[in-house]
């Protein structure tokens, strides 16, 4: 333990939703471990870059295709315990995101 460290999980290991238990069952099997941090944020990005890829328009940057095609959904819910889970953060699109800073 670090004196002053504040680690918090973007997601919820418990979440109990299709969603993610079929993203756990699905990594558990290739992988024989369940998903931590990185590989469900690891999916997320994915999942964007994915979307903005099928939907980018012809002259269309991957940055302009990926704030143009949101929200998002997730694939877990945000932690109980974490300070900023609230739907709007957790499942908003970049440019909401951008728009609320």
């Amino acid at each position: 333990m670090v004196q002053g460290l504040l680690i918090v999980q973007n997601y919820d290991r418990d979440d109990t939703s299709e969603r993610f238990r079929s993203f756990s069952e699905a990594y558990f099997k290739r992988f024989q471990r369940s998903p931590g941090y990185s590989s469900v944020s690891a999916y997320d990005a994915a999942t964007v870059v994915l979307a903005a890829l099928r939907q980018r328009r012809s002259g269309e940057t991957l940055k302009e295709a990926a704030l143009r095609s949101g929200p998002y959904t997730a694939c877990s819910r945000a932690s109980p315990s974490t300070p900023t889970a609230t739907p709007s953060a957790r499942c908003s699109s970049p440019r909401s995101a951008k728009a609320a800073t």
